[in-house]
């Protein structure tokens, strides 16, 4: 299930499947079941979980962040129900509804930028960049992950000096 949910983009989330490599067909992030390959068995059984919001509500805190009162309140806000019918099912003012509302926008506009900055990280993760160790590790293990880092750095058949190296 984590793996699924690791994998998963934020249309596989919309849609409420992903593709299975290994299996040649498509698993669901609610039940995580193999549903098929075509069309027709995908939405007779995404149709079991509901809509593409009632699909995501149902998803565990873990994955949303959400709490059950969020969950509650962006139902009902999917179901178009008024700041006072939403206040009074949830047993609030209609300003605890948009402060809550407001909260939420913001948790939104912070997670598009928390995701700019990923997809940034993973792009320039590929780019070679100096890092400098700021200590060297105790465990031999360790240290021989770091050998082809450090054997990368020279070339071949040159001599260095110590303070080349220490560079």
């Amino acid at each position: 299930m984590k793996e699924l949910m690791r994998n998963a983009t934020i249309e596989d989330f919309k849609r409420g499947y992903i593709w299975n490599n290994e299996k040649g067909e498509f698993i669901c992030l609610i039940c995580q079941k193999n549903i098929g390959k075509n069309n027709i068995s995908i939405n007779n059984h995404m149709s079991i979980h509901g809509t593409s919001i009632e699909r995501l509500l149902l998803l565990d805190k873990k994955y949303t962040g959400l709490t059950e009162i969020q969950k509650e309140l962006l139902d009902m806000l999917s179901s178009k129900c008024s700041d006072k019918e939403i206040a009074n099912n949830l047993s609030c003012s209609e300003s605890t509804v948009r402060n809550i509302r407001f909260a939420l926008r913001e948790r939104a506009r912070q997670a598009r930028a928390f995701l700019a900055i990923m997809e940034l990280i993973d792009e320039n993760s590929s780019k070679s960049v100096n890092h400098k160790i700021r200590y060297f590790p105790v465990k031999e293990e360790k240290r021989k992950a770091l050998l082809p880092r450090f054997a990368n750095l020279f070339e071949p058949n040159r001599f260095y000096t110590e303070e080349e190296v220490k560079k």
